[in-house]
């Protein structure tokens, strides 16, 4: 990992514990717009651990799935802890909490 991409991640951790504050504060619905983007929040499993994690997203609806981009790509944790136990929980704006299973899409048509 480059000295850049560990700057970069550090920086999301901070922002990723402020987005997660205001979840937690009951403001998540704030989190759907098009200034900060539409954010929700993956809880997952950690693979190692085993502890619950949760990491604030950016996400798509399109029929009955929500699809969410690994922006650091094929290591980005939350994708490795999904991979590992795909079972999941998803916290959306408007107040929605669903569970669900989680599957890897590389098709770039979907």
């Amino acid at each position: 990992m480059s000295i850049e991409e560990s700057q970069l991640r550090a920086a999301f951790r901070v922002l990723n514990r402020s987005m997660l504050l205001l979840w937690r504060l009951g403001l998540g619905w704030q989190m759907a717009n098009p200034i900060s983007g539409y954010i929700m929040v993956l809880a997952t499993t950690g693979r190692r651990s085993g502890d619950r994690r949760l990491v604030p997203l950016n996400y798509a609806e399109h029929a009955d799935s929500i699809y969410c981009l690994a922006g650091f790509g094929k290591g980005t944790h939350w994708l490795l802890n999904l991979q590992a136990i795909p079972a999941c929980e998803v916290w959306l704006p408007d107040g929605r909490r669903l569970n669900g299973h989680a599957n890897l899409v590389t098709d770039e048509s979907r």
